[in-house]
């Protein structure tokens, strides 16, 4: 009978899954890292046997094909029920990740998406305080929409340290 494993933490390039059965077992977690090592379809692996942890990080996480490699390969049982899914929102912002990491290294880390959403915003309502417009669209809805997407990012920022945690 395999070990039954479960899902403790996913996120959109991260999933750790508990094996608890094999807490503190060194040598079946030698033995899963040498089998995952052929399975390839991540980035990182991190082994972790005194809390019975396993953690893939990639791009795009394959959780079927994690689930029927390690089956296939008498590793682990991973038991899908309860698993978290990715919310509608957190798919809708992904594609916009990719161009959040090139505006931040082409800037040195001094500006992000949400950094340049912010500034964007900022100066439309500055430019429209100085034209003299205050009909529409009213200055003060894009200082509005501006604090928003700072405020925001500063949230999420927050959430994935305490995801990281």
């Amino acid at each position: 009978m395999l070990p039954e494993a479960t899902i403790s933490h996913q996120s959109a390039k991260r999933l750790r899954i508990r094996i608890p059965s094999m807490k503190g077992d060194w040598s079946y977690f030698r033995n899963l890292g040498d089998k995952l090592v052929k399975f390839k379809d991540y980035e990182v692996l991190q082994l972790n046997p005194l809390t019975g942890s396993v953690l893939f990080i990639d791009e795009r996480l394959d959780i079927r094909g994690i689930q029927a490699y390690a089956g296939e390969n008498g590793l682990f049982e991973l038991r899908l029920k309860g698993a978290r899914t990715v919310p509608l929102s957190r798919r809708i912002a992904e594609p916009l990740s990719g161009t959040n990491a090139f505006l931040s290294r082409a800037t040195g880390g001094f500006l992000d998406l949400p950094g340049a959403a912010f500034l964007l915003l900022l100066g439309v309502g500055l430019f429209e305080i100085v034209r003299g417009n205050f009909r529409t669209p009213p200055w003060y809805t894009a200082f509005w929409y501006a604090f928003g997407v700072f405020t925001k990012s500063i949230v999420d920022k927050a959430s994935q340290k305490e995801e990281a945690r």
